[in-house]
C-alpha cells in the first residue's frame, strides 16, 4: 500500500497533496504503508505504485464544488473518476484521472485506488496555501492515513492476540 502526495509547491494551493504526505510521513504509519511525493507530472503515479495492491492518491482540484477545502473521495479503482468530480479539475496537464486511466488501459493500476482531493482557492506561481485548505489539511491527513490503513491487508497472525501466536 502507498499513499501519495500529487503536487506543486510552488503553485498555492496545488502543493496541498504534497504538504498531506508530510503531515502523515511525520506521525508513525503503519508497517507495509510507504508514503511519498509526486511533484509535477502524476504520469509519474504509474509508476511509483507499480506492484502495490492498493493505493491512495492525494492531489488539489479546482472547479470541484466551489467551496475553497471542501474534501472529495473517489474510490478509481472500481470506475474512472467521473467528469467534474475528483481529480478532474487537476491543475497539472495531465492530471490524476488521466494517470488512473492510462494505467487501467495499460493493465498497470492496482486493485484499489482511492483518490482525496482538496478544493483549492489559489494557485498562482508563488502563492502559499490560502487558509482554507490550509485548514482542511489535518482532516484531509487523517481521513488518507486511516483510508490507507484499512486497506493495509492483516496477516494471520496478526488476528490472534499477543499471548496466543
Amino acid at each position: 500500500m502507498v499513499i501519495l502526495g500529487v503536487g506543486n509547491d510552488l503553485r498555492g494551493d496545488d502543493a496541498a497533496g504534497l504538504e498531506v504526505v508530510r503531515l502523515i510521513r511525520s506521525r508513525a504509519v503503519r508497517s507495509g504503508v510507504a508514503v511519498g511525493e509526486r511533484p509535477g507530472d502524476p504520469l509519474g503515479l504509474i509508476e511509483a505504485w507499480s506492484g502495490c495492491a492498493g493505493a491512495v492518491v492525494v492531489d488539489a482540484m479546482r472547479g470541484g464544488s466551489g467551496q475553497p477545502g471542501a474534501i472529495r473521495r473517489h474510490d478509481a479503482g472500481r470506475a474512472p473518476l467521473p467528469a467534474g468530480a475528483v481529480g478532474r479539475g487537476s491543475t497539472h496537464a495531465a492530471g490524476v484521472a488521466e494517470a488512473i486511466e492510462l494505467a487501467r488501459t495499460l493493465g498497470r493500476l492496482p486493485p484499489r485506488v482511492i483518490v482525496y482531493a482538496v478544493e483549492g482557492a489559489r494557485f498562482e506561481l508563488g502563492a502559499g496555501l490560502s487558509a482554507p485548505v490550509r485548514a482542511a489539511l489535518p482532516a484531509l491527513a487523517a481521513a488518507v492515513r486511516a483510508e490507507a490503513v484499512a486497506l493495509v491487508p492483516v496477516s494471520p497472525d496478526r488476528r490472534r492476540p499477543p499471548w496466543r501466536r
